[in-house]
């Protein structure tokens, strides 16, 4: 309250202050020097004159620490949606690992039991093998019986088919045993794929973890931040004597002014790349043609020099020139799948982002982006960074509708956080992050993108 009555009491105070000092300057300027320096003076004192002009010096250094701290407050709040987005992506992405390692688990575990299945049956031919090469008895007496037999023939057919059953049995052990190793390797693997799955499960489960925290966090501060803001627009209103609505409004604005600002030159940059990349392109042209020109004039220098040392009075017929290259048509503005996502894409507006959601009626940036070239019959991974690596590079030059766009922490494709449907005209739609509904912006809106990618 004493606070209260202070700020309107200095308000009042430069008020008067800058009224009075007005008058003095003024009353100085239009009154005899002698009536100035008398004792009863109808205008302010020069000392009162300068009390004035201090006071409004400092208010509007007032204005622009107030100013100053609303832009580091806008900072704050967009460094910890940042911060929120990449953790949202993690989550993503430590889901997707967690998939990969559960269908790894899931073919080893059947490897191995496919190749259980064949020892087994190996061990079963090893049985029946054994029980064959035995019936009747199979001791060294036997062996013994068939070797003092009295017929040559019969002794050496005997001993034939023993050996045979021997080597074969022998055979078929080496084959088991090989079996039975590699079922020992599959059975390894299986267990690796599984602890490497739990671990999988483990980190997705820290990833969600640190994702809510984030959200959490960036929540938090939103509402602390915003009642900063509240106080400081107070604060603003008062030094510059107007109400809080119309500063607020006034700061909204000249954030929102900024904010174009900062569009509109990173579309300029990213303009004059394009046409830099476009008249590299034209340059190229041309220097294929200046070449195909040239070598037609040197294969004419030399079909003349041909016929000029020809005996033969009748000229060679002069060679079909062949046609110019034709320039490399453009390529289309559009597929008909990209109209589809796009479409999709624009039947969201307005439904609010929710971390890890693909919808419907809530969407995080990658959710929206594969459900909406799911529309268009194509697949892609609920992770930005796997669907950079699912698409086509392409440049800014190269943007067509349906193209996505990704943005990541330092350049590189690893640290890819947030992805966007690119719908033309520099513009995109995406769902921006936990209390910004999906919208359309201008790609530079933001940060200059890092990825450009076709479907």
């Amino acid at each position: 309250m004493h606070q209260r009555t202070s700020r309107s009491a200095t308000s009042r105070a430069i008020r008067g202050g800058v009224a009075l000092a007005t008058a003095g300057f003024v009353l100085v300027g239009g009154l005899p020097a002698a009536m100035a320096d008398g004792d009863d003076r109808a205008y302010p004192s020069q000392s009162e004159v300068d009390d004035a002009r201090d006071r409004v010096e400092s208010t509007q250094r007032s204005v622009e620490a107030i100013r100053a701290d609303l832009a580091s407050a806008s900072a704050q709040l967009e460094g910890l949606a940042v911060e929120a987005a990449k953790a949202a992506e993690a989550y993503n992405g430590a889901q997707w690992r967690l998939e990969q390692a559960r269908d790894t688990a899931k073919a080893a575990k059947r490897k191995a039991a496919r190749q259980d299945q064949r020892l087994e049956r190996q061990r079963d031919q090893i049985g029946r093998l054994v029980a064959d090469t035995y019936q009747g008895g199979g001791s060294l007496g036997q062996v013994g019986a068939y070797l003092t037999s009295e017929d040559p023939e019969v002794l050496l057919d005997r001993v034939a088919a023993y050996k045979g059953a021997s080597e074969s049995l022998a055979s078929d052990y080496d084959r088991f045993a090989a079996q039975d190793a590699l079922a020992k390797v599959f059975k390894d693997q299986a267990t690796q794929a599984a602890k490497l799955a739990d671990q999988a499960a483990k980190e997705a489960e820290q990833a969600k973890q640190a994702a809510a925290a984030a959200v959490e966090a960036q929540q938090s501060a939103v509402a602390h931040l915003a009642d900063r803001r509240d106080g400081l627009m107070s604060e603003l209103a008062e030094a510059q004597h107007v109400s809080v609505s119309l500063a607020t409004q006034r700061q909204e604005a000249l954030e929102r002014i900024e904010a174009e600002r900062r569009a509109r030159e990173a579309e300029r940059r990213a303009k004059a790349q394009r046409a830099a990349e476009w008249r590299a392109q034209q340059d190229a042209k041309d220097q294929r043609r200046a070449e195909w020109r040239e070598a037609q004039r040197n294969a004419e220098e030399r079909r003349r020099d041909r016929a000029d040392r020809a005996d033969d009075s009748q000229p060679e017929p002069r060679p079909r020139p062949e046609p110019e290259p034709e320039p490399e048509p453009d390529p289309p503005t559009q597929s008909r799948g990209a109209q589809a996502a796009i479409d999709f894409a624009y039947a969201q507006l307005g439904e609010p982002y929710v971390w890890g959601a693909e919808g419907p009626g809530s969407w995080d940036c990658s959710g929206l982006t594969m459900k909406a070239w799911e529309a268009a019959g194509k697949s892609l991974t609920h992770y930005s960074g796997a669907q950079y690596y699912e698409t086509e590079r392409v440049s800014y030059s190269q943007l067509r509708r349906g193209d996505l766009i990704f943005w990541s922490d330092d350049g590189t494709p690893d640290t890819i956080f947030h992805v966007a449907l690119y719908i033309g005209d520099n513009q995109m739609i995406h769902a921006p992050r936990t209390g910004v509904p999906v919208k359309v912006e201008n790609v530079f809106y933001w940060q200059t993108p890092d990825f450009y990618g076709r479907v």
